[in-house]
């Protein structure tokens, strides 16, 4: 089991909002083989609206100073396979739970980020990665 935890801290210079969040997070794994694990991961998750989020225009996209960050949970369950150093196979089921989440929404041809205000869910599914 490992568990962390840090503290976000973003300093807005000339005018810009300041961030502080503690953004906790756990992870377990077990051993099934040598070569075969099971893991499971949680953390908090945290993003400031980026300076083209808040404040980029152009003929397609326009800024929206007013931006709340995204902040949500994190959620991944999955199985990981080592055969050496040149392959592994690993499948995961992921979750993400925003309470607010930053997206890009088209009006006529342009784009405006606004901050959704209720609980989102991403439930991405299934990933995997073979190297």
């Amino acid at each position: 089991m490992t568990v962390g935890a840090r503290e976000q801290l973003i300093d807005g210079k000339d005018g810009a909002k300041n961030y502080s969040r503690f953004l906790p997070s756990a992870a377990l794994s077990y051993n099934l083989t040598n070569d075969f694990k099971l893991f499971a991961n949680a953390g908090k998750a945290f993003r400031a609206p980026s300076f083209n989020d808040l404040y980029y225009e152009s003929d397609t996209r326009v800024g929206n100073p007013d931006l709340n960050p995204e902040e949500g949970w994190t959620y991944e369950l999955g199985g990981a396979k080592f055969d050496n150093d040149m392959m592994r196979l690993r499948l995961a089921m992921f979750l993400m739970e925003y309470k607010e989440k930053i997206i890009h929404m088209s009006v006529l041809t342009r784009s405006i980020a606004i901050t959704m205000p209720v609980i989102m869910k991403i439930q991405g599914g299934l990933s995997g990665t073979f190297r």
